[in-house]
């Protein structure tokens, strides 16, 4: 999930919004100047090493009256960058990075990680796969820092 490993939590809105925030569909967000670099060596290094992702899927079947926008800071400390649905959701391509370096580049579908995508974690470990619902799930490749790797089908995460 990427929750459980990337510091993006789901359920009940935080308290604590800030008053320069817009309400973006179900989040509150904070649109950026710039889209800040929260890199560390670990997940450059590894970037280096994969190399860029590759878009590959027609954006249209997420809709066709998508907006791109960006960077904006979520509620949770995220920065998304990329494809809304009008209704202010996460939909079509976007990347999403957070405080501790980790970065997903890829699909999103109602406001969550969603086709094919790419989760580079602080520490270096890499999934690159199919996600449903914020879950790895189908057919996808984790990759540890010290060369482990598993390539095969997912469920909800394992």
């Amino acid at each position: 999930m990427l929750s459980a490993r990337s510091g993006q939590f789901r359920g009940g809105m935080p308290s604590n919004r800030r008053a320069d925030s817009q309400r973006n569909g179900l989040v509150y967000a904070k649109q950026l100047a710039n889209m800040p670099d929260y890199s560390n060596e670990a997940t450059r290094q590894t970037e280096q090493q994969v190399g860029p992702f590759e878009w590959e899927e027609d954006e249209s079947q997420y809709g066709t009256d998508l907006v791109v926008r960006g960077p904006y800071e979520l509620d949770n400390g995220a920065i998304y960058k990329g494809s809304w649905s009008t209704e202010g959701l996460r939909q079509g391509r976007g990347v999403q990075i957070w405080h501790d370096g980790s970065k997903y580049e890829g699909y999103w579908s109602n406001d969550m990680a969603n086709g094919r995508g790419r989760l580079i974690h602080a520490d270096g470990d890499i999934y690159e796969g199919e996600w449903k619902d914020d879950m790895a799930d189908g057919h996808g490749t984790y990759s540890h820092a010290n060369g482990a790797e598993y390539t095969g089908q997912w469920l909800a995460d394992k």
